[in-house]
Formats: structure tokens, sequence, C-alpha cells
């Protein structure tokens, strides 16, 4: 019995290097999140061990004909969402209620006498002109 190996293209060929897509052809890709299913051979895993960032790769075990048997259980279970979460405990405090405060008076601003004093400047001197 030969082993048989599952890969996966999971990333594109856009702006690899050359040789790294001659690889990927040379293995048997010709588009992204393509699958194949190969023989587990030396020259194979070179190939996959240079391009080992664009592919991802799996075991498959050949199993004899007519037996079934169940997948190897993994140790690490694919994440499920709010899987990670804590549910929120009874002693935590409330959380705080934003309030509105009253907008302060707005006080109208008094130009300084130096402002005053540029503006009369050049008011005169187009008065002058």
């Amino acid at each position: 019995m030969s082993k048989k190996i599952k890969i996966k293209q999971t990333r594109s060929l856009i702006g690899s290097l050359p040789k790294h897509r001659l690889t990927m052809r040379a293995i048997g890709f010709h588009r992204n999140q393509e699958t194949l299913v190969k023989e587990d051979t030396p020259q194979l895993r070179g190939m996959l061990q240079q391009v080992r960032h664009l592919v991802h790769v799996e075991v498959e075990t050949q199993t004899k004909p007519g037996k079934k048997t169940e997948p190897p259980k993994t140790a690490v279970e694919p994440k499920q969402p709010g899987a990670g979460k804590q549910p929120a405990k009874a002693t935590d405090k409330p959380a705080k209620s934003k309030t509105t405060s009253k907008p302060k008076s707005a006080k109208p601003v008094q130009p300084s006498e130096e402002s005053k004093a540029t503006k009369t400047s050049k008011q005169t001197k187009v008065d002058k002109e």
C-alpha cells in the first residue's frame, strides 16, 4: 500500500517567485483553492517543501476495500463561534449608563484689542486706496 497525500493550494501565485510558480505547475495545480491527491514520493515532498507557504498538506491513510474506519481524531478541535466566550456572571456590576449633562452656556468671545487694531488698520489701508 502506498501512502497518498492530499494537497490544497491555499494562497494565490500572484507576486510569488517564478521558480515557485513553476513548482506549483509541476505538482499539478492550475488554479487557486484546488485540491489534488498525489502519491507520496520523495520528489513530491521536496517540491512541497519549496512551496510550503502556498499549500496545505494532509497525509491520507489508505484502507483495504470493504473496511470502514473513522478518521483519526485531531488533538485540536476547530473553534466554534462563541465557544471561547464565558457567560456573564451574576456578580458583575451593571454597566454604567451614560448621562447627558446640560450644555454649558457658551459665552460670546470678545475679540482682543490686537485683532481689532489689525482689522482697523487693514480697513484704513483699503479705504485709503
